[in-house]
């Protein structure tokens, strides 16, 4: 009887990552499909701008029509439409499927690989609690056309081929690898280009790990370059359509609006935006008219639905930041204006930082709104709060015990945090910060749910309880403040 059950137990553990992306992507496409939910806002811009490869009749980089977005999320989500197509699945459908899988992915097979190499029957179950999470909190994310997994998700793909490089330098595979990690990376920055700041301390951190286990200067160039290689090939359709449209060959993502520079725009917002939802609500309740009413001050445009955005801005920040800076404003007289205002700006900065943590609702595009003290936002902060215990208490261990504590994994899991530090200064929405929310539902499953921590909880169950509840009550106060500062952008 035991060896019966072993013979079908040990194919599920050992083959654990195809099964779940393959149930993952399944059910998810199958729940995405049945919602058929509208595409709007960004999601609706990045599927119209799949359409244009194809303007003249036929397909072309060219005809594509640059802006503040790159080819590479456009052309993934025409791609996907055409091989759907001939099965009857629609560009939205298609591209859902594709966003599920690639979640399943890098969840069960580069992330996981982070933290447990070893597949067991608690590992499944973990990795299966860890895409749960994403699923309850980051629903939207699947279900429209939106970069930001995409973004993360060839970024990951790209640290995962480099880590194979490092760990095999000599091998002819190793060749191949340095290849696509180069094409991954670019394609990360293509899809969000605030991940351009991620390059060069990947780059860097591979080629200290090459030097480091090569001796000779061959052994550890030839991958370098051949990671160039697969960034320029994955540039190339970008330089074209810059020079078609643009007259200039730069790889480099068009930032520029109106002649204001993306950049700086984002970081004037940062001064006195703490957050920023986008809303579509239709048959709304007591609670929602009477909240949106507070909010514009015109009961007559909220009797029936509303959409829009509720955009969240400290008043004082407001008055003092934003008169002061115009199209002509550059970077350093950005910076000379925040050290002038220097407490100011940082109460809104350490405000924002709390807002990263504070999720009110489970959706990117909100149709529910609920009260700022809701089951999402205390669930969210659980998380969180474990995550980050957990987080601390290695690093204590490690210095108490004189270990190392940074390899290359832990530096290059870091490292995928920078763009989230960069968009901290900017006007915060919540699915900028994925990479980080990602790592965190990762040390949950993998470090929060086991003995050795459970039993730490245990040991210390009355000062981690004060601390959790302490903590609790006093960024109640702080999202209440947030909540009631919403004023709104109507599309």
């Amino acid at each position: 009887m035991q060896k019966k059950i072993n013979s079908i137990w040990n194919p599920i553990i050992k083959n654990q990552n195809l099964l779940l992306i393959c149930f993952f992507t399944v059910v998810v496409g199958y729940v995405g499909m049945i919602k058929n939910n509208d595409l709007i806002y960004d999601s609706l811009i990045y599927s119209q701008l799949s359409y244009t490869f194809t303007d003249q009749g036929i397909f072309n980089f060219v005809s594509f029509t640059p802006d503040i977005r790159g080819y590479l999320y456009p052309f993934i989500i025409h791609i996907f439409s055409v091989i759907g197509s001939p099965i009857g699945l629609s560009l939205r459908t298609s591209n859902i499927i594709a966003n599920a899988f690639l979640v399943s992915t890098i969840i069960t097979v580069i992330y996981s690989s982070f933290f447990q190499k070893q597949k067991t029957w608690i590992s499944l179950l973990i990795k299966s609690i860890i895409l749960l999470l994403f699923y309850v909190f980051w629903t939207d994310l699947i279900f429209y056309t939106l970069s930001d997994i995409w973004g993360i998700g060839f970024l990951i793909i790209s640290i995962y081929f480099f880590n194979l490089v490092i760990a095999a330098p000599n091998s002819i595979k190793a060749l191949l690898f340095s290849f696509v990690s180069g094409v991954f990376l670019y394609g990360a920055y293509n899809i969000r280009p605030i991940y351009l700041f991620t390059i060069p301390f990947i780059l860097a951190v591979f080629i200290y790990s090459l030097i480091k286990s090569q001796k000779k200067v061959r052994s550890f160039l030839l991958p370098l370059v051949l990671s160039a290689l697969g960034i320029l090939i994955c540039a190339l359709p970008e330089m074209a359509i810059n020079m078609h449209n643009l007259n200039t060959p730069t790889p480099f993502v068009r930032t520029n609006i109106g002649g204001s520079n993306l950049f700086l725009m984002q970081l004037e917002w940062g001064t006195y935006i703490l957050r920023f939802d986008a809303v579509q609500i239709s048959n709304l309740s007591l609670f929602e008219t009477k909240y949106l009413y507070h909010v514009i001050k015109a009961k007559e445009s909220v009797d029936n639905a509303y959409i829009g955005a509720l955009s969240f801005k400290d008043p004082v920040a407001m008055a003092v930041f934003k008169d002061q800076m115009n199209s002509d404003t550059t970077l350093m007289d950005f910076i000379k204006l925040v050290f002038s205002n220097l407490p100011l700006y940082l109460k809104v900065s350490l405000t924002k930082l709390v807002n990263v943590f504070y999720m009110p609702y489970n959706y990117v595009y909100i149709k529910k709104l609920y009260n700022y003290f809701s089951f999402y936002a205390v669930l969210n902060y659980t998380l969180c709060f474990f995550s980050f215990l957990e987080i601390f208490r290695t690093i204590a261990l490690h210095k108490k015990n004189k270990e190392r504590l940074f390899n290359t994994n832990v530096v290059f899991l870091l490292i995928t945090m920078i763009p989230c530090l960069i968009l901290l200064l900017s006007a915060c929405e919540a699915r900028f910060f994925i990479p980080l929310y990602i790592l965190l539902y990762c040390v949950f499953g993998f470090r929060c749910l086991t003995r050795d921590f459970l039993s730490f909880l245990f040991s210390n169950k009355i000062k981690v309880g004060f601390a959790f509840f302490s903590l609790l009550i006093l960024l109640s106060f702080i999202w209440k403040y947030i909540f009631l500062t919403a004023t709104t952008i109507p599309y």
